[in-house]
């Protein structure tokens, strides 16, 4: 999305000094990106802040954007791998700017996964389902792919990862 927003200020303002700052509640190591999106995007001339949240869009006295209030962020996920973020309340730090553009990830839903069975489910540093060279979960007979398991989030790579599991179901099966 940074990239993108970059690209466009290019084409409203050409030949013009435009920057596109971006913070991420995760930091470098859990961030949802591969590292040549993030290495492309910072030459491109994307800032980045990772491990910062946003607090509140500060506006000035004729209600124009002015930048963004931040916080530091404390954690991402609390004790059970849920989406939870926490803040130090008494770090913060401002980002000037005239736009702001919110982009959400989204994570899955395990909550029809019994409690016992979820235990057992293996993830990656980004959070991604960690699967085998057959799209087998860390649990026996559960198999994953697409977005649930990747960082790409593309329907070419999701289809790919649905071919290899069922190969990886017709190996157990058979």
């Amino acid at each position: 999305m940074a990239r993108e927003a970059l690209r466009l200020q290019h084409i409203q303002y050409p030949g013009e000094k435009v920057v596109t700052k971006t913070v991420s509640l995760e930091d470098w190591d859990i961030m949802p990106a591969t590292e040549e999106e993030i290495d492309d995007a910072k030459e491109e001339g994307v800032q980045f802040n990772p491990g910062w949240g946003p607090k509140e869009v500060v506006l000035d006295e004729k209600g124009h954007i002015k930048g963004l209030r931040c916080m530091k962020v404390k954690s991402v996920f609390d004790e059970q791998g849920r989406f939870a973020p926490t803040f130090y309340e008494d770090q913060e730090m401002f980002l000037e700017g005239d736009m702001v553009i919110e982009a959400i990830g989204q994570e899955p839903d395990f909550s029809f996964i019994p409690k016992q069975l979820l235990e057992k489910l293996e993830f990656t540093p980004q959070r991604k389902v960690k699967v085998d060279e057959n799209g087998m979960t860390s649990i026996p007979r559960i198999f994953a792919g697409g977005d649930i398991v990747n960082l790409n989030l593309d329907a070419v790579t999701a289809i790919a990862d649905a071919k290899v599991a069922a190969e990886g179901i017709d190996k157990l099966l058979t």
